[in-house]
């Protein structure tokens, strides 16, 4: 995990989700977020249809970002 510098916001370096509220099934409002800030050794995954922002980020070192395709499976399916 990079250091952020001293002139950082808070939100510098998060990852934001948004998750849909419905009000009205005709439409989807995304008004309920959620942040995580990283953390050393910490990984969080999670579907990519989930609406999401990653906040930049000042400071030295280098951000890493691993994304990739997974299909779960049953135990029983070959």
């Amino acid at each position: 995990m990079p250091d952020l510098d001293t002139d950082s916001k808070p939100s510098d370096s998060q990852i934001e989700f948004r998750f849909p509220v419905v009000r009205n099934p005709a439409h989807l409002i995304f008004t309920d977020q959620w942040r995580f800030q990283p953390q050393p050794l910490k990984m969080i995954i999670f579907p990519s249809h989930i609406p999401h922002t990653v906040y930049p980020w000042k400071g030295t070192g280098e951000r890493t970002i691993l994304a990739w395709d997974v299909r779960l499976m049953s135990k029983i399916e070959k």
